[in-house]
């Protein structure tokens, strides 16, 4: 599905009932940029010039990746990516987008939790299943068949593809 707005095209599809937009050309006459924008990442165009906005640009990996031409006619805003520094900037080096980080974010925290809660998580299902296996005899047998019916097809398919690779070979020299 696309669309047309006025001169400037917008191009909107749907796929798997989930709604994209591919540009947005948004019209916020004298204020800041919205916090809330930041949080856009599904964006591939963004024009925001001439719109007198003042202030910084929300940080963001979205907002950051887009050129100052997206920004220009906009005297009073600053922030990466236009070279305008804003107050209170100085020299500080800004960091690339992709180390921006969202706030209460800490990658350790999270890591460490993700690891501490796997451990549990596999001696329980390790457990569950060696333990029904060591107690359960039919289900202890079942599974042992399974094992080998796979290890039988296995070694069928193998042979068969050997078989057909030696005749080929064969039929290829027998040509010569």
């Amino acid at each position: 599905m696309a669309t047309e707005e006025g001169p400037h095209e917008q191009l909107a599809y749907s796929y798997l009932s989930v709604y994209y937009v591919e540009s947005l050309l948004p019209v916020t006459k004298g204020s800041a940029i919205p916090q809330s924008l930041s949080s856009l990442t599904f964006l591939s165009f963004l024009n925001f010039s001439c719109n007198n906005l003042s202030g910084r640009i929300p940080l963001s990996t979205q907002l950051q990746s887009f050129s100052e031409e997206s920004y220009a006619g906009n005297l009073e805003l600053c922030g990466v990516p236009l070279s305008k520094k804003c107050v209170g900037d100085g020299d500080s080096e800004v960091p690339p987008p992709s180390e921006y980080k969202r706030e209460g974010e800490d990658d350790g925290d999270m890591l460490s939790w993700f690891y501490i809660s796997m451990m549990p998580g596999f001696v329980v299902g390790f457990w569950g299943v060696c333990g029904v296996l060591y107690f359960k005899k039919s289900w202890r047998y079942a599974y042992s068949g399974f094992l080998d019916n796979i290890k039988d097809g296995i070694y069928v398919a193998i042979a068969l593809k050997l078989v057909w690779l030696q005749k080929k070979v064969k039929r290829n020299h027998v040509g010569e």
